[in-house]
C-alpha cells in the first residue's frame, strides 16, 4: 500500500469537459454523478449515475470524482445494487433502489446499508467519511409518518445491527428530496465514501448533533456528523447538508436571505471547529473548494446566489453549484454543502 492516504476530489463539469479529459485523468476516475442528464456521450472508464435533480441554470450537471492515484473497478463482493469504484485507502459506492408498492421506506434504506456495510468490511474500507442521500418525495407522508423519518429509521437501524457506534462513526451527509424525471423510475440514491484509516467527526456547537435530537423530528434521530475530517494529508474537510438551525431548531422561517445567512454563521462554525481539532490547512484560501446549494424554490435564487457569492468571495477560490430540491424539514428554504471548506474563503 502506499505510505500516505489517497487525497479525493471531485469536479463540476459539463459532458465536453469530460470528452476532453487526458487519458491520465481518466485513469484517476473514481464515479461520475449526472444531475437531471444521462450519461455523457462519450466513453466513461468508470461508473455512472443519474439522480432526478436538475441543476440550476449555470451550474455544471455532472460531478466527476477524481483520486490522486490509479483507481481500481475491481468490486470488493458481488452485489447488482452497489457499483465501487477503489484505490488502496479510498472506496467510493453507489446504490440505488427502486421502492416498490408494497415496500417500506425504513426497510428499504436498511437493507440497502446493510449492503454498503458489508461491502465496505469487506473491501477493508470500513470507515464512513461522507454520504449523499437523494430521495423522491422527502417530505410526504408514507403510512402517516414522513418520509424523511422513515428514511432516518431505516439508516439508524443499520448502523446499530452492524455494530457502529452512531457518535464515532456516523459520516458527514446530505439528505435531499430528488424530482420526478422524464422516462425515469423515482429511486433512493446513496453515495458515499469510505476509507481504510479513521477520520474526525466535526459537531458544531451552535447546534444539537443530529443524532440527539428530540422525540419530536421522529422516532430515530438522523445519523450524520455535522461535518468530517477525512484521513489525508491534506486534511480534506466534508461538511454536510448544512441549514437554518440553531440548537434544533429552525430558524427564520420563510426568509431565505436569512436562512441563508445563518446556514453560512454554521459552516463558519464548523470550519472554526476543525482548526480547532487540527485540520492545519483548513485556513488556506487557495484549497479548492467544491460547493452545492440546493434551494427549495426556483424563485429564490437570486437572493440565495447573491449571499453565498458574498460569503464565499464570489466562487473565486471555489465551484458553486446550484439546484432546486426539497429540503428535509419543510420550513427549510436552502442547504449548503461543501468540500475542502476553508474559513478564509468565508468573506463576510
Amino acid at each position: 500500500m502506499n505510505a500516505a492516504p489517497s487525497v479525493v476530489s471531485v469536479r463540476s463539469m459539463d459532458a465536453g469537459q469530460i470528452a476532453q479529459m487526458s487519458a491520465h485523468e481518466l485513469g484517476r476516475v473514481l464515479f461520475v454523478i449526472g444531475f437531471g442528464v444521462t450519461a455523457p456521450d462519450c466513453p466513461l472508464p468508470c461508473g455512472f449515475m443519474s439522480v432526478a435533480l436538475p441543476a440550476l441554470s449555470g451550474s455544471a450537471p455532472y460531478e466527476v470524482w477524481l483520486a490522486d492515484q490509479s483507481v481500481s473497478r475491481v468490486c470488493p463482493t458481488q452485489t447488482d445494487t452497489i457499483a465501487f469504484a477503489k484505490t488502496d485507502h479510498i472506496l467510493f459506492g453507489c446504490a440505488s433502489i427502486t421502492q416498490g408498492d408494497n415496500d417500506h421506506l425504513e426497510h428499504i434504506t436498511e437493507a440497502l446499508y446493510r449492503q454498503i456495510f458489508d461491502c465496505m468490511d469487506t473491501a477493508g474500507m470500513r470507515h464512513f467519511s461522507r454520504a449523499w442521500h437523494y430521495l423522491p418525495a422527502i417530505n410526504s407522508a408514507e403510512q402517516s409518518l414522513e418520509r424523511y423519518r422513515r428514511f432516518s429509521m431505516g439508516r439508524h437501524e443499520a448502523f446499530v445491527a452492524k455494530g457502529r457506534q452512531i457518535e464515532r462513526d456516523a459520516p458527514a451527509a446530505s439528505a435531499l428530496g430528488s424530482k420526478t424525471m422524464p422516462n425515469q423510475a423515482a429511486q433512493l440514491v446513496i453515495y458515499f465514501i469510505a476509507t481504510a484509516s479513521p477520520g474526525t467527526p466535526i459537531e458544531n456547537p451552535r447546534q444539537v448533533s443530529a443524532y440527539k435530537y428530540p422525540p419530536q423530528y421522529g422516532p430515530k434521530s438522523p445519523t450524520f456528523a455535522r461535518a468530517f475530517l477525512a484521513p489525508s494529508p491534506q486534511d480534506i474537510f466534508y461538511v454536510s447538508g448544512t441549514a437554518s438551525i440553531v440548537g434544533h431548531e429552525t430558524l427564520h422561517a420563510g426568509d431565505v436571505r436569512a436562512q441563508t445567512r445563518e446556514t453560512i454563521a454554521n459552516i463558519e462554525a464548523l470550519a472554526i471547529e476543525a482548526e480547532k481539532r487540527g485540520a492545519q490547512q483548513i485556513g488556506n484560501a487557495h484549497r479548492a473548494t467544491h460547493i452545492k446549494v440546493y434551494v427549495r424554490h426556483a424563485a429564490d435564487i437570486d437572493i440565495v446566489r447573491e449571499e453565498v457569492e458574498a460569503a464565499f468571495a464570489g466562487g473565486r477560490h471555489a465551484k458553486i453549484v446550484y439546484f432546486e430540491a426539497d429540503i428535509c424539514r419543510r420550513d427549510l428554504l436552502v442547504e449548503i454543502e461543501l468540500l475542502n471548506c476553508a474559513s478564509a474563503h468565508l468573506g463576510r
